[in-house]
């Protein structure tokens, strides 16, 4: 916890997530997955996503963690690493369950690893 102290007084909490994401969404334009993925998994581990002691607020989840979570599922599917991106998908999904974004990457890495119901089930959940 001491990191996030650190950075939230340097930095300001919200301008550190938000530069994070922002910085993986144009590493993600210029083609750079790996360097965006990075950035998007920096940001969940500043957040402490996935920490079942960590209670993030709405807010905080909208905000922060399902950019997150979709950026790193589109990295995923750039990458060819179908089940790594289908892990961010079913986070996202816990978290937002008709996210239509995520059902739809959902349904692509579903249809890349030849689980083709699976794939119609995501996308019948719409």
């Amino acid at each position: 916890m001491p990191r996030l102290w650190l950075v939230s007084a340097c930095f300001g909490q919200k301008n550190v997530f938000e530069s994070l994401i922002s910085e993986g969404d144009q590493l993600f334009q210029k083609k750079e997955y790996q360097l965006a993925l990075d950035k998007y998994q920096e940001c969940l581990t500043l957040l402490d996503f996935g920490n079942p002691e960590n209670q993030l607020t709405t807010a905080k989840i909208d905000k922060y963690v399902v950019p997150c979570l979709v950026g790193s599922a589109q990295c995923g599917i750039e990458l060819k690493q179908y089940y790594k991106a289908q892990n961010y998908c079913k986070s996202l999904l816990s978290l937002r369950p008709n996210h239509n974004r995520g059902v739809k990457l959902s349904g692509i890495c579903a249809v890349q690893l030849g689980d083709y119901k699976g794939a119609m089930k995501s996308i019948s959940l719409k």
